[in-house]
């Protein structure tokens, strides 16, 4: 992976941003700039599949549930080759995610049940995706990121 800036970040680029969010600001700690078709997001960095607000964990049948900023629900399955992502943790797990926590979730969709190949566990609040806060076309987002031509 090579190293990119601000300047690397054009119109209509496809990006995910980790970070926090205060007064519809979101402040970015990590942002990945590609998309999945482009291989710049591959493996554990391709677009999110499902993000949302963690209602649920069922460590039993290796699951949890994310409520999206639309309202929809979405049961997530962990296997053993899923890896997890969590900067305030060394080496992070299911038992790491919570209720309440903020998730992007990367994996497949079946039946409407995402299979997640990653969970990155985060704390942006609501709309820090494509749209929201921070994100091309949302409120503060950066000069230039906007989604209209």
């Amino acid at each position: 992976m090579t190293s990119a800036s601000l300047s690397d970040v054009a119109v209509g680029d496809m990006v995910a941003v980790v970070g926090t969010t205060a007064s519809g600001v979101v402040t970015a700690t990590d942002v990945r700039i590609g998309g999945p078709c482009d291989g710049a997001m591959g493996g554990a960095h391709a677009a999110p599949t499902a993000v949302g607000t963690v209602t649920a964990v069922d460590a039993t049948s290796d699951s949890f549930t994310l409520k999206s900023e639309d309202g929809t629900v979405t049961t997530v399955d962990v296997t053993s080759t899923t890896t997890y992502e969590d900067r305030t943790v060394t080496s992070a797990s299911l038992s790491d995610v919570a209720v309440g926590d903020t998730v992007a979730v990367v994996g497949t969709t079946a039946s409407g049940v995402v299979t997640a190949t990653d969970v990155r566990i985060g704390t942006p609040p609501t709309g820090a995706g494509f749209g929201g806060p921070g994100g091309p076309g949302g409120p503060g987002a950066p000069q230039g990121a906007s989604s209209q031509s």
